[in-house]
């Protein structure tokens, strides 16, 4: 909402000093008629820069300072302008106070500033006021106590009994009052309108209580009703275009002015709290129930944002607490086949874990222990990701060495009783060719164990081609050397390495780039080479 309009101080007009003066208003003879005193107003005229060009009614705060900056109003008010379609204005300054302007406001011979705040924007720069206000301090000096002449008794009206006490031609005597009340509260009068009572407002000149006469605070509303209609405490209604505020302002060093009320931001049936010293929304629920914090258009139940691109922008939630039951924060869907997840910091066995939870299943899923242990299916992981189950992979394993193992054929541990196996093989490729020679074919019931696989190489200065896989091959390979090393020399299988029923162990030497294709396990070799493989069928 906030209209988008400034305020025009060049536009600022001052009345005549008869729109100031106290004026009193009497009938034909005053010593014995009710005086009736007429506010003290000052008439300002002025126009605002009104965008849309649409007549409008807008919020003003009219302040009065002693200086031209900074500093605590001496006086303000709250009125609703008008404005016709090109922002002209016409106000009473002092028109929401049953007095007007108060006489002592100009009694010090200082100068005066006022200051103009239109809606929800900043206060407009201050202009000074001109002469014609301080004519209230000379009318003054016309009165006793602000009153005139005419409202007292003289010496000689004493002497001569001429003292009346005759009410305004028109108007009925007032009924005697009677009645009594308590020390510190506030009276009224019951419902003949004749005797005074208590009221349930106390005031001891520090504190003030509604329904309590031992208030705490400057304002202490309390009562007793413990049934749902006690609830209805405090309500501020009103149909304002403008929404209904309440405003709670620090004038210390490092305060700020905050307004919470009803649509007062946007004018779309939201609630929210306002920084008025930031000129920031800070919290917004809006009319379709959507909670706003840095936003005031929230998409979701609860949307949080913030326009901080710094490194500190990343801080924009956290929960901390103290609890033995760590911090949680819960996801449950409630429909047909929903589960209601949580994670959080040690909530699952309280050392300092990371964990994902389902309530549902009352199952761990995700566990991160204090000491960066990954688990899956397990909440005391040894190794730095430990799954308790099956792990499944389109794409194979890759292990430090840089090869990928695709295949479960030399991964899985046998079983049965244990038979020695050996078998030798030569390998000469010709130029530009490949030797191949099977090792060993797995029989259909066993599974063979390679426990050992050598090579002697038969010739010095040979080199290596590329052998590569395709889907379903696995390929072990001594690493590249230039010059080999006299004697056997040790192919690295890392470890034991199994076959599965079926597979052929081929040993191959290649002068050129060629493939090791799927079933075959291809033990790579330099040329002109004798390779031994040991182990064992089971």
């Amino acid at each position: 909402m906030r209209p988008a309009i400034a305020f025009s101080a060049a536009a600022l007009l001052f009345s005549s000093l008869s729109s100031f003066t106290q004026n009193t208003l009497t009938s034909p003879s005053p010593e014995n008629q009710v005086q009736v005193s007429v506010p003290r107003l000052v008439r300002l005229s002025g126009s605002l820069n009104n965008v849309d060009g649409q007549p409008r009614t807008v919020g003003v705060t009219l302040s009065i300072y002693r200086d031209e900056q900074g500093g605590t109003p001496l006086w303000q008010e709250v009125q609703n302008v008008t404005l016709d379609a090109n922002g002209r204005y016409t106000l009473l300054l002092g028109s929401s106070k049953a007095e007007g302007l108060p006489l002592d406001l100009f009694s010090a011979g200082e100068a005066r500033w006022l200051g103009m705040r239109v809606d929800q924007d900043q206060e407009q720069v201050r202009t000074p006021l001109v002469a014609v206000p301080y004519a209230l301090k000379a009318a003054d000096a016309e009165t006793l106590g602000g009153k005139p002449s005419s409202s007292f008794v003289t010496a000689e009206q004493l002497s001569s009994n001429k003292v009346q006490t005759s009410l305004a031609s028109g108007t009925t005597a007032l009924a005697a009052v009677t009645g009594s009340g308590s020390q510190n509260i506030v009276p009224k009068f019951d419902s003949s309108g004749t005797n005074l009572i208590n009221s349930r407002l106390f005031d001891d000149g520090t504190h003030i209580g509604f329904g309590t006469q031992s208030p705490t605070f400057q304002f202490d509303e309390q009562n007793t009703d413990a049934s749902a209609a006690g609830s209805n405490m405090f309500r501020i209604q009103t149909p304002s275009v403008n929404g209904a505020t309440m405003h709670f302002i620090s004038t210390s060093a490092n305060g700020r002015h905050f307004g919470f009320g009803s649509n007062f931001i946007l004018g779309t049936g939201e609630f929210g709290i306002y920084d008025y010293t930031a000129n920031a929304n800070r919290f917004l629920i809006a009319g379709n129930g959507n909670i706003g914090i840095g936003t005031s258009t929230p998409q979701f139940n609860f949307d949080l944002q913030n326009s901080d691109s710094t490194a500190a922008g990343a801080n924009i939630f956290r929960l901390r607490t103290p609890s033995v039951n760590g911090a949680v924060m819960h996801f449950q869907s409630t429909s047909a086949n929903g589960h209601d997840y949580a994670f959080g910091s040690n909530f699952i066995l309280g050392n300092g874990e990371f964990g994902i939870y389902d309530y549902t299943a009352n199952a761990n899923r995700v566990f991160i222990t204090a000491a960066g242990n990954v688990g899956i299916g397990t909440s005391s992981p040894t190794a730095p990701l430990d799954v308790n189950g099956v792990i499944h992979t389109t794409g194979g394993l890759k292990f430090a060495d840089g090869t990928v193992q695709n295949t479960a054929s030399s991964t899985q541990s046998p079983t049965g009783p244990a038979q020695p196996f050996q078998a030798s093989v030569g390998l000469n490729p010709a130029n530009n060719g490949c030797d191949s020679q099977v090792l060993a074919t797995v029989p259909a019931n066993n599974r063979l164990a390679i426990e050992l696989v050598t090579y002697v190489d038969a010739t010095f200065g040979d080199y290596f081609y590329s052998v590569t896989t395709t889907a379903g091959g696995v390929k072990v390979e001594h690493f590249v050397h230039t010059f080999p090393e006299q004697g056997t020399q040790y192919v690295p299988i890392g470890g034991r390495l199994y076959a599965d029923p079926g597979t052929q162990v081929t040993a191959k030497a290649c002068l050129k780039n060629d493939t090791c294709t799927s079933p075959n396990l291809c033990i790579i070799v330099p040329p002109r080479s004798t390779v031994t493989l040991s182990g064992f069928l089971y």
